[in-house]
């Protein structure tokens, strides 16, 4: 039994291991079944446990757009902490000559510029760059409006759900055959049987063994056939990635997942939290994407170039959201209702990050001017 117990134990440490993201910065993840998902911040990135579960990856926008030119300045960010350049820089779109991607970072006239999210790609900003002006500002707006599109998300999920549905029902077959097995062996289940009927058990488990090769083969041969129809920007790495699934079954049991990877198209993680998330959720980060709209933090050092860009970005991505949160029935007005005070001392809140003061200062230490809590609870 204890040569079987290690074959287990490597069988569901590498399914556990699969699709684990270590990413160089702060992303979130988004685990989702049917029409609902959950986001979660950070840099450990875990995949769902259901074969029936689709995964994607969403990113705060690195920069900021507007008629005047591009700067690395984020805008709505809905991460906490939200990022933040280590200098702030700005280009007006006529002194853009060249653009290219190095180490994952987009880089302008060869100087590096903000992380390559994948919500433009280098060559877009040059083709903005190259636009005469009354083109390139409904160009920009027309951008600012495609990075927000739940609905769209609702459909993508859809159609990666129709097409995923045979390799999805063979990896559950795969699983729930894997868990029984290991139960029964773990378990030591032939002590428990009757001698007649653990030695049936004992001749069929080859044949069982093949089964799920050729369920895992099925499954693999399946999603094949489903990457082909579901085509992604850009690069697609999933061929390798299911070429490595087929060899190691453990990583071919979240076909979904690996089917999506790249499929959703790059969107402000808010458009995500609209289409899949909670009703909880939506509010979190909707207070949290509204607070960087309305008290931007970071940016008293920045050139004057990036303060007009941001505030043209801010205003351009305001009047684009207002619909949309009407629409989810999220008012403003309610996800910022001033707070409780937390205890008899506390007099003053700050209305980004609800943090309270107990003290009458003016400004937190961020900037923001504070505001005057609500009776404290009794």
């Amino acid at each position: 039994m204890s040569e079987w117990a290690s074959v287990l134990l490597v069988f569901w440490a590498l399914w556990l291991a699969d699709g684990i993201k270590l990413p160089p910065a702060a992303r979130f993840n988004l685990t989702g079944r049917g029409r609902r998902a959950r986001l979660v911040f950070g840099r450990l990135l875990a995949p769902g446990w259901s074969p029936t579960g689709w995964r994607a990856l969403a990113d705060d926008m690195p920069f900021a757009l507007s008629p005047a030119g591009i700067c690395n300045r984020p805008v709505g960010s809905a991460g906490r902490p939200a990022e933040a350049p280590a200098r702030a820089t700005a280009w007006a779109w006529g002194d853009i000559r060249e653009t290219g991607v190095q180490g994952g970072w987009i880089t302008i006239n060869g100087a590096r510029f903000c992380r390559d999210t994948g919500h433009l790609r280098a060559s877009q900003i040059l083709g903005l760059a190259r636009m005469p002006e009354p083109v390139r500002t409904p160009r920009i707006s027309w951008w600012i409006a495609r990075w927000l599109r739940p609905a769209h998300l609702r459909r993508r999920t859809r159609a990666l759900a129709g097409r995923t549905l045979v390799p999805v029902v063979f990896n559950g077959v795969f699983l729930a055959l894997a868990v029984v097995l290991s139960a029964y062996l773990l378990a030591d289940g032939a002590s428990r049987l009757a001698p007649r009927q653990a030695e049936m058990i004992a001749r069929l488990l080859p044949l069982v063994l093949g089964y799920l090769g050729l369920v895992h083969l099925a499954a693999v041969v399946t999603a094949w056939r489903a990457l082909r129809r579901l085509k992604v920007p850009g690069e697609d790495k999933r061929g390798l990635a299911l070429f490595s699934a087929a060899l190691l079954p453990p990583q071919a049991l979240r076909l979904r997942a690996l089917a999506g990877d790249g499929w959703f198209p790059a969107q402000h993680p808010l458009a995500y939290a609209l289409a899949f998330a909670g009703k909880r959720e939506r509010e979190d980060l909707a207070f949290q994407v509204l607070g960087d709209l309305r008290w931007p933090i970071g940016e008293a050092g920045d050139p004057p170039l990036a303060k007009t860009v941001a505030a043209w970005h801010r205003a351009e991505l305001t009047k684009r959201l207002d619909p949309l949160l009407a629409a989810a029935d999220l008012d403003e007005a309610k996800l910022f209702v001033a707070p409780r005070a937390d205890g008899p001392a506390s007099c003053r809140y700050c209305p980004r990050c609800r943090s309270q003061f107990t003290s009458e200062t003016a400004r937190c230490p961020h900037g923001v001017e504070l505001r005057a809590t609500g009776r404290a609870a009794d």
